[in-house]
């Protein structure tokens, strides 16, 4: 029986090979007259993050990209502002002349800036720390200091000017990073976005289930809807900042999420719904607890999961669908033994 990160390696090649511009170091798929289409934002993170675990597993640093994913990140980025200095919102869509670039999406960043942190503590690029904590500083540009909405404060989903709603998927990866960028030297001001983030996110959207629901709206009521990625990346938070703060309550809750969200969704069915991107993230983050904290089930829930995606649906046409396989590519790695980065 072959091993799961020869599967990954494999599949990862063929993604190579028909799905990656390498003028751009983007991915997409070709349309009629065979013009690219390249996949958002969101997406490329999610293939960064796989890419530097499968290997980290391979024990190759950097050989599936590099320093080349600042190529593909400069094509989502306004003239110039890659390669500058400060505060650093890339767009959801590329650019101009290759795409219809778009509104910028603070979890959209978020991401990015926790694969482009991956890299770095993978052995990657230095450049990749400074690109995180400039990502970093456009998340916390959203926080909200609208008087009139609910529950003052939060990170809205995006800078459009009718921003509706907080979300966990804003907030939770955003304090992750904050803390995570709290610890390579000493940063008070990361740390302090950390936990007020932090903070926000488990008093405005945590529910009585002790899941997080999706997003708060300015009146006030909750989204329900309990993602997995939401418990990921609220699990992650809690992870690094008890790395960062050296406060055990952030570890204590970590676990506990971990648990309830464990027991949730592995009850047959509940995954049916969940892009698979989804259940990375949630996997993800498990295995960052496990490695501080040891979490029985969290390994038979990912491999479970990983041979259920294995004999899956074939990968939908369309230039984000072309990355629909990743999350499982990182997952095998990760059950292949790369380490759990944050």
């Amino acid at each position: 029986m072959r091993r799961p990160l020869e599967i990954a390696l494999d599949e990862w090649g063929a993604l190579e090979r028909h799905h990656l511009d390498c003028r751009h170091h983007l991915f997409g798929a070709k349309g009629r007259w065979r013009r690219w289409r390249y996949a958002s934002l969101w997406p490329y993170a999610t293939a960064w993050s796989a890419a530097s675990a499968l290997d980290a597993a391979a024990g190759t640093p950097g050989l599936r990209g590099g320093t080349a994913w600042l190529a593909g990140l400069s094509c989502y980025a306004r003239p110039g502002e890659l390669a500058g200095t400060g505060t650093l919102g890339l767009e959801a869509m590329v650019r101009p002349p290759l795409g219809p670039g778009g509104v910028r999406y603070y979890d959209d960043n978020a991401w990015i800036g926790l694969a482009a942190l991956r890299a770095h503590v993978l052995g990657e690029s230095d450049g990749f720390l400074e690109l995180a904590r400039r990502l970093l500083a456009f998340c916390v540009s959203g926080w909200s200091e609208r008087a009139d909405w609910a529950l003052p404060g939060g990170i809205c989903w995006h800078e459009a000017p009718n921003r509706g709603g907080r979300n966990t998927c804003a907030n939770a990866p955003t304090a992750a990073l904050a803390a995570r960028l709290a610890r390579p030297s000493p940063d008070d001001a990361a740390a302090a976005w950390a936990t007020r983030i932090y903070s926000w996110t488990a008093t405005a959207l945590l529910r009585p289930s002790g899941l997080y629901g999706d997003h708060l709206r300015p009146d006030g009521s909750l989204e329900p809807t309990e993602w997995s990625y939401n418990q990921g990346a609220m699990i992650g938070a809690g992870v690094a900042l008890a790395e960062a703060t050296g406060e055990p309550r952030y570890l204590d809750e970590a676990r506990a999420l971990a648990r309830r969200a464990l027991d949730h969704f592995a009850a047959p069915g509940r995954l049916d719904r969940e892009p698979g991107v989804f259940v990375a993230v949630f996997i993800r983050n498990l295995f960052a607890l496990d490695r501080v904290d040891p979490l029985p089930g969290a390994r038979a829930f990912a491999a479970k999961w990983a041979n259920d995606q294995r004999s899956g649906a074939p990968t939908p046409a369309g230039p984000d669908g072309v990355l629909a396989r990743a999350p499982l590519l990182e997952v095998e790695a990760l059950l292949s033994g790369a380490p759990a980065a944050p």
